[in-house]
């Protein structure tokens, strides 16, 4: 007996998953320093050559990142500005 049969593929982009190690929220003071880190990683299942780039930014203070093929570590770190008063 032989046959055929039809279906149908359909391939969905999985968001890439950011994790953080500490708390989400950091709170410091003035002239305090400040820190966070975390993982991410990119499941798209692509050889090691086509592995998409992933970019990690912050709206202050610094990002570095370790990374492997589509998964790594990433930390964060900023000093809080020390407010000057203006005295007269």
């Amino acid at each position: 007996m032989t046959g055929s049969a039809t279906f149908a593929l359909t391939a969905t982009e999985v968001t890439p998953l950011v994790s953080v190690t500490q708390s989400a929220t950091v709170t410091v003071g003035e002239g305090a320093g400040a820190a966070n880190a975390g993982s991410f990683a990119d499941y798209s299942n692509a050889p090691s050559t086509l592995a998409e780039s992933i970019t990690l930014s912050a709206s202050v203070g610094s990002v570095s990142i370790t990374s492997g093929t589509g998964s790594g570590s990433w930390a964060w770190s900023y000093t809080a500005a020390t407010k000057v008063l203006n005295r007269r």
